[in-house]
């Protein structure tokens, strides 16, 4: 397995991200988003070592704020991660189409680049999804005001995209998620109805953290590798 470390520039920050290859790959064709808080490109790596065993290569990156990388989590904002996020594209090998897999605040990111990349699978943890209104507001100058306000999340964009997406869809969310409102999972899943393959797994046990739970329950995670394997295959 080869692992490539690399660091490269968006807007004004230096991000550092994590390549790892699959067999037989020149590039990687699966995306990883973390989420907020300590959140970091590590969090996912239990997944991307297994998937590279089957094939699937990966990009993993801190976004400004976090780990590696340079600037202030307080003065990021949704739309800053997009664009972090759509520059970190041209790590991948987009030819076939790629799989792109968010994570919380991570998933919401995904979900924005449905819009403009050619994603073929879409992989949601614990998906958080966001007002309208709080997209470019930097995270210290508001956002939390916004997002807190009861519903907020139905004021969102991202239905737009999840109802003309016509790829694969994977849903993984813990039951046990205080964070995550049960009615984003409900509304994600009734506006995809155009996904050419749709699956939700509901981790009985699982919270929000839902990376830490699997990395520690090789059943599940087993599941959850297989299903993004099938997925980004087929």
């Amino acid at each position: 397995m080869k692992i490539t470390k690399v660091s490269f520039s968006a807007g004004e920050e230096r991000l550092a991200g994590n390549i790892i290859y699959g067999d037989g790959e020149s590039k990687p064709r699966l995306l990883f988003l973390h989420g907020a808080g300590k959140a970091t490109k590590e969090r996912s790596s239990y997944l991307a070592f297994e998937l590279a065993k089957h094939g699937i290569g990966s990009f993993s990156f801190d976004f400004s704020g976090h780990g590696e990388s340079s600037g202030r989590l307080e003065e990021s904002s949704l739309k800053k991660r997009l664009a972090e996020a759509s520059v970190a594209l041209h790590f991948l090998d987009k030819s076939e189409g790629i799989t792109v897999c968010g994570s919380s605040m991570g998933a919401h990111i995904a979900l924005e680049l449905v819009k403009t990349a050619p994603v073929k699978t879409l992989v949601l943890f614990c998906p958080a999804i966001y007002d309208r209104n709080a997209v470019p507001v930097p995270f210290n100058r508001g956002f939390s005001a916004i997002i807190r306000r009861q519903g907020s999340w139905r004021n969102t964009d991202v239905f737009g995209s999840i109802c003309k997406f016509t790829g694969n869809l994977l849903i993984v969310t813990g039951e046990k998620d205080e964070v995550i409102p049960g009615g984003v999972i409900e509304a994600l899943d009734s506006q995809a109805g155009n996904a050419k393959n749709k699956e939700i797994i509901r981790v009985p046990d699982a919270g929000h953290q839902i990376h830490t739970w699997l990395s520690e329950h090789s059943d599940y995670a087993s599941l959850v590798i297989k299903r993004i394997v099938q997925m980004s295959d087929s």
